[in-house]
């Protein structure tokens, strides 16, 4: 199980690195059975800034991450 599985907005294409980070996960990695996502909007644990970890309305990440599941079926 990968658990607390997340990218943040800043910093790069968010986008891209959950469609990188899904892509052929099942055939590199056989005896991962499930990924848990973080969806926090007001993650105050690691900065004094408060992250947003939320995926829900971003539509690109959210169509990559369909994409790359629907992959797996194959």
């Amino acid at each position: 199980m990968i658990t607390e599985f997340g990218s943040l907005i800043v910093g790069g294409n968010r986008a891209a690195w959950y469609a990188n980070a899904l892509d052929s996960l099942p055939q590199k990695y056989p005896l991962v059975k499930s990924v848990l996502y973080f969806h926090y909007s007001k993650d105050n644990t690691t900065t004094q800034q408060v992250l947003n970890w939320y995926i829900k309305d971003d539509h690109e990440v959210t169509s990559n991450i369909i994409r790359e599941i629907n992959k797996w079926k194959e």
